[in-house]
């Protein structure tokens, strides 16, 4: 609740957290024992908690009032917060005027830095995923022993595996490729008896996976440079679903 009083004729808002000062009309005695008594103005200072220190009726007495607000419509805001004195069956009350603007769109800057850094972060979080390959009938050997068709194995893909993926296809490239043995540790701790000439097939296999991540993110973060509101910038961001798998 939003509270305020008239002072020096014009509506000034207080709060319940700070005291205010108001002019009370009181009573004084009579000049002569037989007069008629007096009146005079006399100054009174509202502490901080008046809020919690009177009564209602004590808040119309002193020139509390609520504040009646102004409802803005949907798409817009309260133009202007300074409080107005209007009339309620000829009895004054304080107002908020109804007086209305459109809420200006988001800054266009901010929304961009943020889609795009979004955007980045999702980019990297997909090509860090395993890639799962195909290695067929290839044997895998766990660190047991055990031995059996590799079938479909997932490869860790983290900043540090790519690395060593790299460092593995140097050396595939090295050899030149052919029969000369290399295997490959997949997620689950067994090394796929792979070739050299293997090794470059799977990495040349997850290299396309990995550039049709980061062409996709190209593509969608050159969207939210071209957007030209802070919305179209957030549609590019929701609408971005089909990254590659």
């Amino acid at each position: 609740m939003r509270y305020a009083i008239i002072h020096d004729g014009a509506p000034v808002e207080i709060f319940p957290n700070q005291g205010f000062e108001v002019w009370l009309l009181v009573e004084t005695p009579p000049a002569e024992e037989d007069g008629e008594p007096g009146s005079e103005l006399q100054s009174f200072n509202a502490p901080a908690n008046w809020r919690d220190f009177f009564t209602e009726v004590e808040f119309e007495q002193f020139g509390v009032q609520l504040v009646t607000p102004a409802t803005a419509p949907a798409g817009q805001r309260l133009a202007s917060r300074d409080l107005l004195i209007g009339f309620d069956g000829g009895r004054p009350v304080i107002v908020e005027p109804a007086i209305f603007e459109p809420i200006p769109p988001a800054p266009l800057e901010p929304a961009q830095a943020q889609a795009l850094a979004m955007l980045d972060a999702a980019r990297e979080a997909r090509i860090s995923t395993d890639f799962d390959y195909d290695f067929g009938a290839t044997v895998a050997i766990d660190d047991q022993g055990g031995e059996e068709p590799a079938g479909v194995r997932a490869l860790q893909m983290g900043v540090n595996n790519r690395r060593d993926w790299q460092a593995l296809q140097g050396l595939a490239l090295t050899v030149g490729g052919g029969a000369t043995l290399l295997p490959i540790r997949c997620s689950d701790n067994v090394n796929v008896q792979t070739t050299a000439a293997q090794v470059l097939q799977v990495l040349a296999a997850a290299t396309v996976r990995g550039s049709a991540i980061v062409f996709y993110a190209a593509a969608r973060k050159a969207l939210v440079r071209q957007a030209t509101t802070a919305a179209q910038v957030d549609q590019v961001v929701a609408d971005s679903t089909e990254w590659p798998a």
